[in-house]
């Protein structure tokens, strides 16, 4: 990584946890429940279940109502893991400060943290947040700003917000799914984004030309802001990611005559789309120049995802993610298919049931080359609201992902899905 990354990522890590030091006792995270990891039936390989709640139309709480109960009705473990809620997005101030706006429903679900997110993280269920570039239309200009076009000066005070929403609201993570810049937070209108507060070009006119000078085409100058969006991105995920890490000092007496105080770090959860820049992630790390200050990604980006998603509902059409490996040269050398989720099953435009059952024996596949980390779910609604009130429907078409790949039946609470709204 470029070494004015380090200093400044090292400066903003002292600054945030000098005032913080590592807590004696036991993590308050760590009291929190962990749901048990669900594994595939063919090869053992542990696999998540994510729900995004779009918080304009659905109660986050309906996520709590289902479970599986393996060996017996008294095991009970939550068939999602994540609650992902949508949706917070970039803003920029009349002085350039680009700030965390959250959507009006979503600040009354952080409002209200005691009704709404307390009782889905009490089950293991991780809540994250979902950070979006803006809330503008495609058609729409926007103001140029995006996930991909931050500079490390921007970045840099946008993950001090991020921390503000972890503590103050208990929230476990953060979904970046960049869309609602409007157009112009994509390329070609990228070229001429300037740098946080300064009259500069994020982009040196020096990116668009070849080794001898010479100007590039509109489609190369194209495609290389799209890379360098994805780099932009992958600095995002990097230093939110360590931002995020909390580390304390658990005291322990084993009789020894050391010290059996053992050093706990808990890392939190990071998920990307494939949209926008997000989707630039997937067959780059960089090469293409040398990385400067607002640049530089390296393969350590890989670590600090926990999935990358494929954005577009109920289609497995997109290819397995893979990173650039700097020993090899080559684009094929670090393969991601366990932090992957090929799927988004939108529950509330669903498949035939046939359909579902052959995307879910895809997924599963055959042996050990299937290695698929997550099944993302999105629209999940009350029960109440689906045909006519049957109960049954939705749990049961969710029973044909569950059952397929687990071997689990899943159930649902008694009195289930009556979280219809948010507000009385």
């Amino acid at each position: 990584m470029n070494i004015k990354i380090k200093f400044i990522l090292g400066l903003l890590l002292f600054t945030l946890l000098s005032c913080q030091q590592p807590k004696d006792g036991t993590s308050p995270i760590g009291l929190i429940p962990e749901i048990p990891r669900k594994r595939l039936i063919t090869n053992s390989e542990p696999v998540e279940f994510i729900c995004h709640v779009d918080l304009e139309k659905y109660n986050p709480l309906n996520i709590q109502d289902y479970y599986l109960a393996p060996g017996g009705t008294e095991n009970h473990i939550m068939v999602f893991d994540y609650a992902v809620l949508g949706h917070i997005y970039l803003v920029k101030d009349s002085q350039g400060y680009v700030h965390l706006q959250p959507a009006p429903a979503l600040q009354y679900i952080l409002d209200n943290n005691s009704t709404f997110i307390r009782p889905l993280r009490r089950k293991g269920i991780k809540v994250l947040i979902e950070v979006r570039s803006g809330n503008y239309a495609e058609s729409e200009e926007g103001t140029g700003l995006g996930l991909g076009t931050m500079d490390m000066a921007t970045i840099q005070g946008l993950v001090v917000e991020f921390t503000h929403l972890i503590t103050r609201y208990e929230i476990d993570g953060f979904e970046f799914n960049d869309a609602g810049g409007g157009y112009k937070a994509y390329p070609p209108y990228t070229r001429n984004v300037k740098r946080f507060q300064r009259d500069e070009a994020l982009y040196p006119d020096e990116m668009f030309q070849d080794k001898d000078g010479n100007p590039l085409s509109d489609a190369e100058i194209e495609r290389l802001l799209w890379i360098e969006g994805g780099s932009n991105l992958s600095n995002l995920i990097y230093m939110t990611y360590e931002i995020m890490k909390e580390s304390y000092t658990v005291a322990a007496d084993y009789g020894s005559a050391e010290d059996d105080s053992q050093f706990v770090e808990v890392r939190r959860s990071l998920l990307v789309r494939n949209s926008g820049h997000g989707s630039s992630l997937i067959s780059q790390i960089r090469m293409e120049y040398m990385p400067d200050a607002y640049s530089g990604a390296s393969s350590e980006v890989v670590d600090n995802m926990t999935y990358i998603i494929n954005s577009v509902p109920n289609d497995n059409s997109k290819a397995r993610p893979y990173f650039y490996n700097e020993d090899t040269g080559q684009n094929d050398g670090i393969y991601m298919e366990d932090r992957y989720g090929p799927l988004n099953i939108d529950l509330s435009n669903r498949l035939t049931n046939l359909q579902a059952d052959d995307l879910a024996k895809w997924f599963r596949g055959t042996g050990a080359g299937n290695r698929y980390g997550t099944l993302y779910f999105s629209n999940l609604p009350s029960v109440t609201e689906v045909d006519s009130g049957d109960v049954e429907v939705l749990r049961r078409y969710i029973n044909r992902f569950t059952q397929e790949l687990f071997g689990w039946t899943t159930r649902m609470y008694e009195g289930g899905g009556e979280h219809q709204g948010i507000r009385n």
